[in-house]
């Protein structure tokens, strides 16, 4: 009898974590890294919009695999998601379709809101060609003794607006 042969070794464990051709390994305590058994080379492997990104880490020391797998998710993590805001119009267009498919909304409100809308298109033009990461709580008040009047309806109207259809600006931003 072989006590050698009675205990699982250790080479056994590392089998399991193979992939199915036997060239890369995984490590189940560390997700995303991977090794190339063949150089024993480190690999960083991340999923991002369905697409398997797989990069070389440069190294064959463990320890420092393992630093630089954090710096390699961080840099593929930041640029994830990042689209480009919508035009002001864009999200007008949106809260009319809304506006029209609500029928919980009575006529003469979808009305009132939509004469909301050509309201501060009138007073304030440049809005509509503005992205929604630009527009900013002070940005309307450009002053001037002509703007000072329609402040005030522009303020009313474009909370009305909104509000109406229980969106905040954030709500907006986020479309």
């Amino acid at each position: 009898m072989n006590p050698i042969q009675d205990f699982p070794s250790h080479d056994r464990k590392r089998e399991e974590h193979l992939s199915k051709d036997g060239k890369w390994r995984s490590f189940p305590r560390v997700p995303h890294l991977l090794q190339y058994v063949s150089n024993g080379n480190y690999y960083g492997r991340i999923k991002l919009n369905g697409k398997l990104i797989r990069e070389s880490l440069e190294t064959t020391v463990w320890t420092t695999a393992k630093l630089k797998l954090a710096d390699f998710l961080k840099g593929r993590m930041e640029g994830r998601n990042q689209t480009t805001p919508p035009f002001f119009r864009e999200a007008v267009e949106l809260f009319k379709r809304g506006l029209e498919s609500d029928t919980s909304i009575k006529p003469q409100s979808k009305k009132y809101r939509l004469w909301c809308l050509q309201r501060i298109e009138r007073s304030w033009p440049e809005l509509w060609k503005l992205r929604l990461d630009g527009i900013t709580v002070g940005l309307h008040g450009l002053g001037g003794k002509a703007e000072q009047g329609n402040r005030q309806s522009r303020n009313t109207h474009s909370s009305t607006a909104i509000e109406g259809n229980s969106l905040t600006l954030e709500q907006v931003r986020a479309l």
